[in-house]
């Protein structure tokens, strides 16, 4: 599943997709978003809001601010049964996870090729996902965290993912309705599709190659 995506454009380039306010910051060593890092993302309650959250979810009643490795992704399927995801989706806790590619891997006799997808035409594409807050017992301050919903894959993903799942793409047009609060679960449902093998991109891809990787950009630049 989605455990690493890459997202290198920088300020300007959000705000010519989505024109809006960002709150927070984050640093980080790459391009690459993994696990436990902060990146952006839109809230369904806050639409106008670049907002920093951490990839994993931890939920409300945690007891610490630790994700559990399985909580980074959520799968369609599980929406509307899981006793962690349901009261996320049904509740309108949906957000947009910005990224422009995501990368997985590939064992081949014994050695691990890794692949980025893309979409080509689109700078900047969104994940469909799920965010919860944290409050810490004393201070009560929050953080956010989120999960990627993920969809069965295309082939081109397939080839290479052992489980056949890739992220849930939504198209531009998809993403005020992901966000809105008027449509019924099933419409949210209907939005989580399999992204088109003829709108997608594979090629060869080192995520721990810092050489190969252009320099992260500086992503808390107000603009």
């Amino acid at each position: 599943m989605c455990s690493i995506y890459t997202v290198s454009t920088n300020p300007s380039l959000v705000g010519k997709y989505f024109a809006q306010e960002i709150r927070g910051s984050a640093q980080r060593q790459s391009n690459n978003v993994r696990i436990t890092e902060e990146t952006m993302v839109i809230t369904a309650d806050e639409p106008n809001t670049i907002q920093y959250m951490h990839f994993g979810l931890v939920a409300t009643q945690s007891p610490t601010f630790k994700s559990e490795y399985s909580t980074f992704n959520a799968k369609k399927e599980n929406l509307l049964s899981s006793r962690l995801w349901a009261p996320l989706f049904l509740g309108h806790m949906r957000c947009l996870v910005l990224a422009d590619g995501f990368t997985e891997p590939q064992k081949v006799k014994g050695k691990t090729q890794h692949y980025r997808f893309t979409v080509p035409g689109q700078e900047l594409i969104t994940f469909a996902g799920l965010y919860a807050w944290w409050y810490a017992p004393y201070t009560k301050d929050k953080f956010g965290s989120f999960a990627i919903i993920t969809v069965p894959s295309n082939e081109q993903v397939g080839e290479v993912h052992e489980k056949g799942r890739m992220p849930a793409i939504l198209d531009v047009n998809q993403r005020d309705e992901w966000l809105s609060m008027q449509l019924q679960p099933q419409e949210y449902l209907d939005l989580l599709q399999t992204w088109p093998d003829s709108r997608m991109k594979r090629e060869e891809y080192d995520p721990f190659d810092k050489k190969k990787l252009p320099p992260p950009n500086n992503l808390e630049l107000p603009f």
